[in-house]
């Protein structure tokens, strides 16, 4: 899915790096998810298992790019990683 891979990669670029060990190997179980399932936590339209939410919760707050409207309105968050808030758009 697009929106997911230009999500993600922007993740990673950003914020992956920042991540303890834990907080890795919970966003390596969250790729092997559903891609369905993904979008729609991400979305805001599902709950994730609690193993999993506090990574999802993180790429929440990194949504930017082209695609950002698909996850909802954004909202002025830090982005982990990112020296500055996220992009913002309503």
């Amino acid at each position: 899915m697009l929106e997911l891979d230009a999500l993600l990669q922007a993740f990673v670029c950003d914020a992956y790096r920042h991540l303890d060990e834990s907080e890795r190997r919970a966003f390596e179980r969250l790729l092997r998810q559903a891609d369905v399932d993904l979008y729609d936590w991400l979305a805001g339209r599902g709950e994730p298992p609690a193993d999993l939410s506090a990574v999802v919760e993180s790429l929440r707050a990194c949504r930017v790019g082209p695609h950002r409207e698909v996850f909802g309105p954004e909202v002025r968050r830090e982005c982990p990683g990112r020296s500055a808030p996220g992009v913002v758009s309503a």
